[in-house]
């Protein structure tokens, strides 16, 4: 419950960062009359300047959602990985293959959430 509670938060705070971030590049296609969708993330880059705020959100959620330590994230993931390893060491040597996914697939996140970060904040176009 640890974990699907403060997993709901950090991604309410990434859905909403997305949000404020597709609105600005809505303004600024209007504004500049440009032919572009507003949703693509390789339209965006170097938004950090532009949006600060919203990004030092964006940035407190991605590393929550990475699993970085000091953060919710990290203390809910944390807690699930022991103890499906503990899990899987008490039930045999099959069962371990669960846990080593569980763990790729958190590395995973880390990825393509720090990608989905430097390419909106940080890689100008």
């Amino acid at each position: 419950m640890f974990h699907l509670a403060t997993h709901a938060f950090f991604k309410c705070l990434l859905f909403l960062s997305a949000g404020a971030i597709i609105h600005e590049m809505a303004h600024l296609k209007e504004a500049n009359h440009l032919d572009i969708d507003p949703q693509d993330i390789n339209n965006m880059g170097g938004l950090r300047k532009w949006m600060p705020k919203t990004f030092m959100l964006m940035s407190i959620a991605s590393l929550a959602l990475a699993g970085f330590p000091l953060t919710s994230g990290f203390l809910s993931k944390d807690a699930i990985l022991i103890s499906t390893f503990e899990w899987a060491l008490h039930h045999g040597q099959g069962f371990v293959i669960i846990p080593i996914v569980l763990t790729i697939v958190s590395i995973l996140t880390a990825f393509y959430i720090g990608r989905l970060i430097f390419k909106v904040f940080f890689w100008r176009i």
